[in-house]
């Protein structure tokens, strides 16, 4: 690709200042790790820690350019010198790719909570007929390759290669879990969304790394339908005055348990193992059943199921496809010597307590243990509102980290302490999270119900900025329940 032809598109967005050597050379890749720099590429000089050397590493493995909002003076390689760095990006990805999201029908999802659920529910309902990608939480499947995923929704450049690979690929949809950060970081810009799907609205990601209040998180959400042809919007929320607005001047379709919403459950009945339901509305009227617990599963149903309906997707095959999912990490049932065992995502308040609700239903009379942390440096609401969750909901907790960062481990879960002391609920702390699923597993008693939430299956944990291997909760639930006696 010629560089001028995304000089041409930095300056149709104003984002350029000002351009420094030959803008019409050709460039071979577009990257900002300068470990992935090669002959011909362009490096994007980006990052709240960036240092010089990063550029210079960069041009010695080859680069040819690079944008920045700084001048670095390097005259053997052409400079675009920016206004936004991640704008930028964005833009330039999205014109290296050829704007993949056009030649793809792309679905996102936001909320806060039930995006990854729902989006591979979508990605089964879609996949019975057609190849469907997805991009998220559980990681990256182009239908060409699997790729590992540390944010929920990746950096723009990751975006727009995934979206191309799956488009090159013959994929005919793709799925992408559209976080709020994702939208304040503009890691989505440039990309066009056929539908846009909203599950929810709950206090979280507050804090100085995130969002300084709600109203910010709200608002960074709502960026989702901006891009979009059509949405599809969780009708039951207290925030559904709010959200029509953003949505007035597309297509828009309500879900939710309510005869008001477009689509809407029925007649929900639960066989300990699965979920049978009736989803009416203006559009069709039709039995499903779905092979997780959990009502609010069957709202994560309801959003594919319209989604596979906007999509042309036959009733048949969105039956079909319910009736097989599997999300490892959410509501992941192990069971064994009359100990259950759920691993799953759960990590605020919300979550929390409508998982608690669904065990109650399901397992009723039975010790609830919980085994959770909050993540270090962000997202500081979670601490009081999980202590207190399990203070009142939980007979007994272990407390343990979930992604520390740069934050000692002992701070955070003193913290969670508190909430815990101020009820005299009991609890433990062991800061290692693998030793703490162990020991809530192996000390469970026969009739618990242990649950284990906040990183669902993830195989990771964040120490001071680096990102290390964790055995994933799912696989050490899966390693020691078969051998409870």
């Amino acid at each position: 690709m010629r560089l001028c032809d995304i000089i041409t598109a930095l300056q149709q967005t104003r984002l350029l200042s000002k351009v420094y050597g030959d803008g019409f050379i050709d460039i071979s890749s577009v990257t900002d790790d300068s470990r992935e720099a090669k002959e011909g590429c362009l490096f994007i000089c980006k990052g709240v820690g960036f240092k010089k050397k990063y550029l210079e590493d960069a041009v010695k493995m080859g680069a040819a350019a690079y944008i920045s909002e700084v001048d670095y003076d390097i005259p053997s390689v052409t400079a675009i010198i920016v206004k936004d760095i991640l704008v930028a990006m964005a833009a330039a990805s999205a014109v290296f790719y050829r704007f993949p999201s056009r030649d793809i029908v792309t679905v996102g999802i936001t909320g806060t909570k039930g995006k990854t659920t729902t989006g591979e529910m979508i990605r089964t309902v879609l996949s019975v007929s057609n190849k469907c990608a997805v991009i998220g939480t559980n990681g990256v499947d182009t239908t060409v390759k699997l790729h590992d995923n540390n944010l929920t929704t990746p950096e723009s450049l990751r975006i727009n290669a995934y979206l191309r690979e799956a488009a090159d690929g013959g994929a005919d949809f793709a799925v992408v879990e559209t976080s709020a950060q994702a939208f304040k970081m503009h890691r989505t810009d440039f990309l066009d969304f056929k539908i846009g799907v909203f599950t929810n609205f709950g206090l979280d990601h507050i804090g100085p790394k995130e969002h300084p209040d709600i109203d910010d998180y709200f608002k960074c959400k709502m960026m989702l339908f901006s891009q979009c042809k059509s949405a599809v919007i969780y009708g039951d929320g207290e925030e559904l005055f709010k959200i029509l607005p953003y949505v007035e001047h597309i297509p828009h379709f309500t879900y939710g348990f309510s005869e008001k919403n477009d689509f809407y459950a029925k007649d929900i009945k639960s066989d300990g193992k699965h979920l049978s339901f009736t989803a009416a509305g203006k559009y069709l009227n039709a039995e499903f059943k779905l092979s997780m617990l959990g009502e609010f599963n069957v709202l994560n149903a309801l959003a594919a199921i319209a989604v596979g309906y906007l999509l042309g997707v036959s009733t048949e095959d969105v039956q079909k496809a319910l009736l097989r999912i599997f999300v490892s990490g959410r509501m992941e049932i192990f069971e064994n010597a009359g100990r259950t065992v759920i691993v799953d995502y759960a990590h605020n308040r919300l979550s929390y307590e409508t998982l608690l609700k669904t065990v109650r239903e399901e397992f009723p009379e039975r010790r609830v243990v919980s085994v959770f942390g909050c993540p270090g440096t962000k997202a500081l609401n979670r601490r009081k509102d999980m202590g207190e969750v399990a203070a009142r909901c939980s007979d007994f907790t272990v407390i343990t980290a979930e992604d520390p960062d740069t934050e000692p481990i002992e701070v955070t879960m003193a913290e969670i302490a508190s909430y815990l002391d101020k009820e005299n609920a009991p609890y433990v702390k062991i800061a290692d999270r693998g030793e703490a699923v162990e020991y809530a597993i192996k000390n469970a008693k026969e009739g618990d119900v242990v649950l284990i939430l906040g990183k669902g299956n993830e195989k990771t944990m964040m120490y001071n900025g680096v990102i290390c291997p964790h055995e994933g909760d799912s696989d050490i639930a899966a390693r020691l329940v078969p051998e409870l006696k």
